[in-house]
């Protein structure tokens, strides 16, 4: 069986399994949809699109998934803290990360919010975050400043490379 043939898309070749959401044509959104908790796919998609409804009427946005696209790109690191020991000693190293591994980590950033969020249905629970991430009131923009702070902290252990 040969491999899925890449496909363009917006100039970046891009392999099967990293298609965009087929109704708004978003990788953000896909990756949300995958990271619901609920087993079914089309109950996630279902969910994620009812909460952009009912962002799009409350935010007054045209557009919420490429709001959420830009929302990713606000939040992703530029920088992440490994832990490194030298003898007896535990180090942070600060190291540079790839664009594309900034925007998984604030993927993740957004979905463990979701999931500790206070709410009595997923609905709920999503469109708040969604609407305190368009705000800039989520705890994702506490994690980012507490990451930049460990980055600056350890910026003199920069000369021990991973």
């Amino acid at each position: 069986m040969s491999k899925p043939k890449p496909f363009v898309s917006n100039n970046v070749i891009s392999r099967k399994y990293n298609r965009p959401d087929p109704l708004l044509r978003s990788w953000f959104v896909k990756k949300v949809v995958g990271g619901m908790p609920l087993k079914s796919r089309a109950r996630n998609r279902a969910l994620v699109y009812s909460a952009f409804r009912s962002i799009r009427l409350k935010a007054r946005l045209a557009r919420p998934a490429l709001a959420l696209g830009y929302l990713f790109h606000k939040l992703r690191p530029l920088f992440w803290v490994r832990v490194y020991r030298m003898g007896k000693r535990v180090k942070g190293i600060p190291y540079r990360v790839s664009p594309h591994k900034g925007y998984k980590h604030s993927v993740r950033w957004f979905l463990r919010a979701f999931r500790a969020r206070k709410g009595s249905t997923l609905q709920e629970r999503l469109e708040g975050e969604l609407f305190d991430a368009f705000l800039g009131n989520s705890i994702m923009y506490k994690w980012r400043k507490n990451l930049t702070r460990s980055v600056a902290r350890n910026r003199h252990n920069a000369t021990y490379r991973w």
